[in-house]
């Protein structure tokens, strides 16, 4: 298939390789950008933006990152990539079906006196093991629950509980780097990912 100067394939096989390495999430791609940004300027040259790539797993002919350069502006900008620019790109629109189904979920596992769930509940409730990575990419549980825990971290920071944006957050962080082939399986992930503490 030709990607060439297709901003939207280009998107969707950088999230197929983002997939392939594993990043299933946006903290992670937040993780590896603190380490390229210590100074946390929110930008990068482009050589090492190039470098911040390959170290998330994307590797991208060319012309393909001629255009997202172009998408990018960097040129514009002094040869400069701003991280929240590379971001936006991979964020699109959740359907409603998803976002019911997150808010559903979210309504079965609240603290009906709050309207909030704690993260150590969030962390009972987990039912790692129906998680794609154990169940299809045979990757341990006690990993994929670190991560998972991560993400909820992320997230929630130090308020020790997520309420309903929070917990719409933390799927849409997921969502945003999930390709287009596996948007259909992602409703039964989650689904499956939490039962009621009830």
């Amino acid at each position: 298939m030709d990607w060439i100067n297709k901003i939207h394939m280009i998107v969707e096989k950088m999230k197929f390789q983002l997939n392939s390495k594993g990043i299933d999430s946006l903290d992670k791609i937040y993780v590896i950008i603190s380490n390229f940004d210590e100074l946390n300027k929110g930008y990068v040259e482009v050589i090492f933006f190039e470098n911040f790539l390959a170290k998330i797993g994307i590797f991208l002919k060319t012309q393909e990152l001629s255009e997202l350069h172009k998408y990018l502006k960097t040129w514009e900008n002094n040869s400069l990539v701003r991280f929240e620019s590379f971001i936006e790109l991979l964020k699109c629109e959740i359907p409603e079906n998803v976002l019911n189904n997150v808010l559903s979920i979210f309504e079965t596992i609240q603290d009906p006196a709050t309207n909030r769930i704690s993260v150590d509940n969030l962390k009972k409730i987990m039912k790692v093991e129906n998680h794609p990575r154990v169940k299809l990419m045979i990757k341990s549980r006690e990993a994929v629950r670190s991560e998972i825990e991560f993400s909820i971290l992320f997230v929630s920071g130090d308020k020790g509980y997520l309420d309903v944006n929070d917990f719409i957050e933390l799927h849409r962080n997921m969502y945003w780097v999930t390709p287009k082939e596996n948007f259909t399986n992602f409703n039964i992930t989650i689904s499956n990912l939490w039962r009621s503490l009830n």
